[in-house]
């Protein structure tokens, strides 16, 4: 439902797209260091998060859908393919098919644009880290009413045991 989030009787944090570009971090758990009731669980750098205490394994989804990819919260989710990151906080979670009353986190896709744009970016770091994202959007036709968007993300870095970390998201 399109609704104001003012007027939604619910816990919700929203992350848009300028903090996260200002954030500068490649991971969704980078940018929910900054959300209340967010922690990191599990091993180091695993991508696992509690939300209010509870494992957030198959509370997340994309674009309002539940999104197997990450339901066992176990994998690092990469933000270069998405506009903005939408934590529902508290037991309104389970309205949603979420069997924890927790919460559940939306993650909400890029999509194409009417104007040609095209980004390169590239972050390096510790252990030989290195990403680059491309992302491009324009119109297929003059009349724009077909659009494309193509959003690709390499990585590669050695972890701090030295073993080889490589990641290719598309």
């Amino acid at each position: 439902i399109n609704v104001a989030l003012k007027d939604v009787p619910q816990s919700i944090t929203v992350l848009n797209r300028e903090f996260l570009k200002d954030l500068g971090g490649d991971e969704l758990m980078d940018a929910a260091k900054y959300v209340s009731g967010v922690t990191a669980a599990g091993a180091p750098n695993s991508g696992q998060m509690t939300l209010r205490g509870w494992n957030t394994s198959g509370v997340t989804y994309r674009d309002g859908l539940f999104d197997p990819i990450y339901q066992h919260g176990g994998s690092a989710i990469y933000m270069s393919s998405y506009v903005r990151v939408e934590f529902i906080k508290g037991p309104s979670g389970t309205l949603y098919g979420s069997h924890t009353t927790g919460g559940i986190i939306d993650l909400v896709s890029k999509i194409p644009q009417s104007a040609r744009r095209t980004t390169i970016r590239a972050t390096a770091g510790d252990f030989s880290y290195l990403r680059t994202d491309f992302d491009t959007t324009g119109p297929v036709d003059p009349e724009k009413k077909l659009l494309y968007r193509l959003v690709v993300g390499y990585q590669n870095a050695e972890n701090m045991q030295g073993l080889v970390n490589n990641r290719f998201q598309l």
